[in-house]
């Protein structure tokens, strides 16, 4: 009766030790032990044509292991080696998915697989004579264990992509940040609410700085704050400038400024008695200019924050749409 308990347990072992270690030949596949190899092997899962190499090669570690498990009086050789080849399968498929889904290889996904491997085998060898439900744990275990995986993989990425998103965040903020910081003077901001940032430059040396903003229907116009230069006419006499109350006209033909949009080089407005703001765009007309003059104000500590809050957001999704 010992020898019979000690012959069981040194074969559940031994089909243990085999569930572990097969999983883990994808590991060679992953690395550049193989070189161009296991390249190939990971390539032929996303190409119909080549999806002979992994059946090949996993009929090759099926025979292999059932020889070895034979050799070592293992119970059940068949169905042990089969579950080992199973959880390599579904271990490389997993790596597949992580690597085409998820952008990467992840060596978790291989241990846990490993360790299920082991389990799965081990139960089968350990009940080869018994309640045949212990043998079908095997199945079980690696199916959890495969979903488990992907679900937790899921979460993960997420979480990563996550992180990754606010820290891209928080760097454009800070660059935002030392960019006004570097003009160092007050500027305007456009205050209404269907007008969005999705622009800013700003210039040390020229004292000025724009902002772009668009709305919900694509137009765009451009704020430049400058106090620099305190002449609100400064350059009227390269072009046509027509006064109109505290706002000025600047364009290139004074008889075509409200009949052609694209006369109209921009209208300015002095804020506070020093800085000069210029609006721009080829959404000017004469039907909004007055509208989109008046809700341009200075900017106060909370404006500028959400207008370094909204740009970040802003180069983040340009810079998404441009991959």
């Amino acid at each position: 009766m010992a020898l019979r308990i000690k012959t069981r347990l040194s074969s559940t072992v031994i089909a243990a030790m085999a569930g572990a270690l097969v999983p883990c030949l994808w590991l060679l596949v992953t690395s550049d032990l193989l070189g161009g190899f296991g390249y190939l092997i990971i390539l032929s899962f996303f190409n119909p044509k080549l999806w002979l190499i992994p059946c090949v090669i996993l009929a090759v570690v099926w025979t292999v292991a059932w020889v070895i498990l034979r050799a070592a009086n293992v119970p059940s050789p068949s169905a042990v080696s089969g579950l080992a080849t199973v959880a390599l399968a579904v271990n490389a498929l997993l790596s597949v998915i992580f690597i085409g889904i998820f952008s990467g290889i992840w060596i978790w996904p291989s241990l846990s697989m490993s360790l299920a491997g082991a389990a799965a085998c081990a139960s089968r060898s350990y009940s080869y004579d018994s309640n045949r439900k212990w043998g079908r744990a095997g199945v079980v275990v690696l199916s959890v264990t495969a979903v488990l995986i992907l679900f937790v993989g899921i979460v993960v990425d997420v979480a990563q992509k996550d992180m990754q998103h606010q820290e891209e965040l928080r760097r454009n903020a800070q660059l935002i940040r030392d960019e006004i910081s570097d003009y160092g003077q007050e500027f305007a901001v456009l205050d209404g609410d269907n007008w969005h940032p999705t622009k800013l430059e700003g210039s040390a040396y020229t004292k000025d700085i724009s902002i772009e903003y668009s709305d919900s229907q694509h137009e765009s116009v451009e704020i430049t704050s400058s106090v620099g230069n305190g002449n609100i006419r400064h350059d009227c006499d390269l072009y046509d400038c027509l006064q109109e109350g505290d706002l000025l006209i600047v364009s290139r033909d004074p008889d075509l400024a409200w009949s052609n949009s694209s006369s109209l080089k921009e209208a300015r407005i002095q804020l506070d008695g020093q800085i000069i703001v210029s609006v721009s765009g080829m959404s000017l007309n004469k039907e909004n200019v007055r509208e989109v003059m008046g809700q341009v104000r200075v900017a106060t500590v909370e404006d500028r924050e959400g207008l370094v809050n909204s740009l970040a957001v802003s180069y983040s999704e340009d810079r998404q749409e441009r991959k």
